[in-house]
């Protein structure tokens, strides 16, 4: 069964958007993506965004994994159906936020995601309540359950 990991992080230094995104998952992603931003420049726009609405100290971004287990990986979930699975779930945030993912492959596929911590329409900070997750976790089982019911037909 797939999971989804928040990662903890000092996430408040200036560079940690560029280091996470083009050091980190970049590199060893087969895929990368997003919505709301050039996936090529993701850390420079996310930056531009906190500069706008002047949001730039405090927690820069938001970080998780959505990981599928070794069987997963080898009979269900190849890293192009990862693809259709990561958009939807970007589509969640794209209303708000600036998100980019990059897609691992190895015995166990997993998506890195990582979401601005400010709001492009308002300037609103990303909410990482509880509630908030709750949502997410469960936005995401759908997606989920549904994309592994298409597999199998």
């Amino acid at each position: 069964m797939a999971c989804i990991k928040v990662a903890t992080g000092p996430y408040q230094d200036q560079g940690c958007l560029f280091r996470l995104i083009h050091e980190y998952i970049y590199p060893k992603a087969v895929y990368i993506g997003g919505m709301n931003i050039d996936p090529k420049y993701a850390a420079a726009e996310m930056e531009i965004v906190k500069g706008i609405w002047m949001q730039k100290q405090g927690v820069q971004l938001w970080h998780f994994i959505l990981s599928f287990s070794e069987i997963e990986s080898a009979q269900y979930v190849n890293p192009k159906d990862a693809r259709y699975i990561a958009y939807e779930i970007c589509e969640y945030f794209a209303d708000k936020y600036q998100i980019v993912f990059g897609i691992h492959a190895g015995p166990n596929l997993h998506i890195h995601f990582v979401i601005n911590s400010v709001s492009y329409r308002d300037g609103n900070r990303f909410s990482n309540s509880k509630a908030a997750m709750y949502c997410i976790r469960k936005h995401v089982s759908l997606i989920i359950n549904r994309s592994v019911d298409l597999f199998f037909y």
